[in-house]
């Protein structure tokens, strides 16, 4: 890319940003143009550096949007999970809730009988 045509200024702040930032190579994220290159050898080098670049992007993307498919997948799954243990959890207090409401009447029920058996001091 040494006869490129063009008219961008260096990255400023590469020496701010540390070490790493002047081991990346700076890649060219738009399609090269056949009018910016002298030689035709070189703009064709740039065009298949850049499709390389756009392939491996769209690996990336394809790879980043299977993954939170995959994240969204189990959560889905965890949440359905979740739900289903809530809904037994509900039926079990059901359940417990109409017990303690029976043993409540067995109480009453057995204070009742013993106050009849019982004589009253005042009567």
């Amino acid at each position: 890319m040494a006869h490129q045509r063009s008219n961008s200024s260096p990255t400023v702040g590469a020496h701010v940003a540390g070490k790493s930032a002047l081991k990346r190579r700076k890649r060219q994220t738009k399609e090269p143009k056949r009018e910016d290159y002298i030689v035709e050898s070189e703009y064709q080098e740039a065009f298949m550096e850049w499709r390389r670049f756009r392939s491996f992007q769209q690996q990336s993307v394809a790879r980043s949007r299977a993954k939170a498919k995959q994240v969204e997948y189990e959560q889905e799954l965890q949440i359905r999970a979740t739900e289903r243990d809530n809904a037994m959890l509900e039926k079990r207090i059901t359940e417990l809730e109409r017990s303690i409401s029976v043993f409540v009447e067995m109480i009453k029920q057995e204070e009742m009988s013993q106050s009849q058996l019982v004589p009253s001091i005042d009567g």
